[in-house]
């Protein structure tokens, strides 16, 4: 469902290990993502059955809410992009039960997210200091 900042979805959201940093190289930035958003559809590529993963980023140190009802905020990264996944590459870590109600953040929305908690923490240390 569209809201007025982003996306609302129920997807399963998966963070990223460092095993998982071994097969992604190359095909992300650590710096700007450190979730995997498995698109509830399995692929079959002629070969294997494959799982569709978007790249997000989680919006840290705000809260969300989507009618009443608080969630996870992410921003997609490299939005032209997924990746064919293997099923077996992320057992244990996907299926019906890992799925969660996360709201996707527009750009401008992220940047406007950004800018508050920047405000707020200087706003923080100013009366600190005081």
């Amino acid at each position: 469902m569209m809201t007025n900042v982003g996306l609302s979805v129920r997807i399963n959201v998966t963070e990223i290990t460092e095993n998982d940093a071994n097969w992604l190289q190359g095909y992300f930035r650590p710096e700007e993502t450190d979730h995997l958003a498995v698109v509830a559809c399995d692929v079959f590529n002629g070969e294997t059955w494959v799982l569709l993963v978007l790249y997000l980023q989680q919006v840290l140190n705000a809260g969300f809410y989507v009618n009443g009802r608080r969630c996870k905020a992410y921003r997609r990264v490299n939005c032209s992009t997924y990746m064919a996944v293997s099923v077996d590459t992320l057992q244990g870590r996907t299926g019906p039960g890992s799925s969660e109600d996360v709201l996707v953040l527009e750009d401008e929305h992220f940047e406007l997210v950004g800018r508050a908690i920047a405000a707020d923490l200087s706003r923080d240390a100013l009366v600190s200091s005081q």
